[in-house]
């Protein structure tokens, strides 16, 4: 699936991979779908880590390897050294507040209050967990258009890899049972991926989410040329996304994603891919 993704990238055209697509589904479909759920429950739970992935490793020790190898060792030996940070314990604080907050929208103003430090040194702070892949920033948007600056204002923060979260409060494969949970959890494994659909001058604002009166838009995936929405719907029974579909005519956008628990893959004439996110994740 490697040509689908590169061809997708080079314009996030989904009509031109939506031939391909469609016929991957249908093979991805013949395979053992619980083995599919089961490699996703344990993806959730271990993340993108080699060493965690270990078959000699037993619940706990993956955990630990995790929270000790990626996230101590780079809150309390690299950025500590290399930043010459003076406060480890206020970026300890904030990666925790990230952690709680995963996929919250919230003020920074607040967040900079909490932790009684300068804006300038709270915007020192994100930029280091950033940086390190930590955590990656979501901004909210009001336009179409690819905002350079970064604003001060209402922000998401999401895991770089939602195993990080799972580790922390020693979470198993039985999250996966929880909708309220996976619903963040959802969101988080898309964030992560399309994070890795742009590169370029225009990254660090090229994906933000919209919000109005009606509801929601999770991610914007902007582009110079284009725009994609994706919302991030997980529940049985999907009702209409309204808000997707009202930006999309707002905005005049000729496509759009939405990513679901077990909906079958399908694309409508107003140009909206409906995939599930074990595929999505395969695919993209």
């Amino acid at each position: 699936m490697k040509d689908l993704h590169k061809t997708f990238s080079k314009n996030l055209s989904i009509s031109s991979i939506i031939d391909e697509l469609q016929a991957l589904y249908l093979e991805a479909k013949l395979w053992d779908e619980e083995s599919i759920i089961e490699y996703l429950k344990q993806y959730i739970v271990v993340g993108g880590f080699p060493r965690a992935w270990e078959g000699n490793l037993d619940f706990a020790a993956r955990q630990r390897t995790i929270w000790e190898q990626h996230i101590e060792k780079v809150l309390f030996e690299d950025l500590v050294q290399v930043a010459n940070i003076r406060k480890p314990k206020e970026l300890s604080f904030l990666f925790m507040q990230m952690v709680e907050w995963n996929g919250t929208e919230f003020r920074l103003k607040e967040l900079q209050e909490r932790l009684g430090i300068h804006s300038h040194t709270l915007d020192k702070y994100l930029h280091y967990l950033i940086r390190t892949f930590l955590v990656f920033r979501i901004n909210k948007t009001k336009s179409k258009r690819i905002e350079v600056k970064r604003k001060a204002g209402n922000a998401k923060f999401y895991m770089s890899d939602i195993a990080f979260k799972n580790a922390l409060y020693k979470r198993d494969e039985t999250i996966y049972e929880s909708p309220e949970d996976m619903g963040i959890i959802a969101e988080n494994l898309v964030c992560s991926l399309v994070e890795r659909w742009i590169s370029g001058p225009y990254n660090d604002d090229s994906i933000q989410f919209y919000k109005d009166n009606s509801g929601e838009v999770d991610f914007l995936v902007k582009q110079p040329e284009k725009t994609i929405p994706i919302e991030v719907k997980w529940r049985e029974q999907i009702k209409k996304p309204k808000t997707l579909e009202k930006l999309t005519r707002k905005w005049s956008l000729k496509e759009s994603i939405l990513v679901t628990k077990n909906d079958d893959l399908s694309f409508s004439k107003n140009g909206q891919l409906s995939i599930p996110l074990w595929y999505f994740l395969m695919a993209f």
